[in-house]
């Protein structure tokens, strides 16, 4: 019951997932995940074009230097 109602919501299917099945192996985090991470906790939350911009930047780097493995798990 719980499970349909937080698809019907659209909600993050990680905690859909964590609902459904709570046994189930931890998701493996990535780049994405690190990104906002430290966008929440180094830079305030910020939302500024300049800072945005910087982060993406920084991000983008980071992700060619790894081989461009963006959306793939990376830590």
């Amino acid at each position: 019951m719980l499970a349909d109602e937080l698809r019907h919501r659209g909600v993050d299917p990680i905690i859909y997932c964590a609902v459904v099945a709570p046994d189930a192996d931890e998701p493996v985090v990535t780049m994405l995940d690190a990104k906002e991470v430290y966008r929440k906790e180094r830079m305030a939350g910020a939302q500024g074009r300049n800072q945005q911009n910087r982060l993406e930047r920084v991000c983008g780097r980071i992700e060619r230097s790894l081989g461009g493995q963006r959306g793939r798990p990376s830590m």
